[in-house]
C-alpha cells in the first residue's frame, strides 16, 4: 500500500521514484536457506508450521517482488532499469523455491485475507449440527372417545 502512495504522489507531479528507489535495492530478508536443504529435503521433514511458515514468507516476498516491479517498471534510468531486472530475476528464482515448498507442504492454504476464511483457520470452524432423529409418533395427550 505504502508503494502505491508513493507512486501516485509521484504520477501527480509528474517525477520519477527516485525519491523512493531505496526501497527497490533494500534488501529482502527471509529464513536461512538451510532450512530448505538440498532438494528441500530438509524443509520436507520439518514439522508442518515449520513448513507453512516458509510458505507463508516465501508467497509474500514474492507479491512484494511483483509489487516493486510493478511499481518501478516505468523507470527510465539505465541504474534503475538494473535494480528491476535484478528483482525479476530474484523473482523467478523465488518462484521456484515458492512451488517446490508448496509440493511438500499439499495442506498449506493463504490466509484469510485472500482465499476461504474457513480454509485459513480449521479450528474455529463450527462442526455441522448433527442430523436429528425424526421425531417418533406420539400418542396424543387426549384421547379419543370410544362411540
Amino acid at each position: 500500500q505504502l508503494l502505491r502512495l508513493c507512486e501516485a504522489a509521484n504520477a501527480d507531479d509528474g517525477e520519477s521514484l527516485d525519491a523512493v528507489d531505496a526501497v527497490l535495492g533494500a534488501p529482502l530478508v527471509l529464513f536461512e536457506p538451510r532450512l530448505l536443504g538440498p532438494k528441500l529435503e530438509t524443509l520436507a521433514a520439518a514439522p508442518d508450521d515449520t513448513r507453512v511458515a516458509a510458505c507463508l514468507a516465501l508467497f509474500y516476498a514474492v507479491d512484494w517482488l511483483r509489487e516493486l516491479l510493478n511499481g518501478f517498471c516505468r523507470q527510465r534510468e539505465p541504474e534503475m532499469r538494473a535494480k528491476v531486472v535484478m528483482r525479476a530475476t530474484q523473482l523467478v528464482v523465488l518462484e521456484g523455491v515458492l512451488d517446490a515448498c508448496l509440493a511438500v507442504t499439499p495442506h498449506f492454504r493463504l490466509p484469510g485475507i485472500i482465499g476461504d476464511q474457513r480454509a485459513a483457520h480449521p479450528a474455529k470452524q463450527k462442526k455441522p449440527a448433527e442430523k436429528s432423529k425424526p421425531a417418533q409418533k406420539s400418542k396424543p395427550a387426549v384421547a379419543k372417545p370410544k362411540p
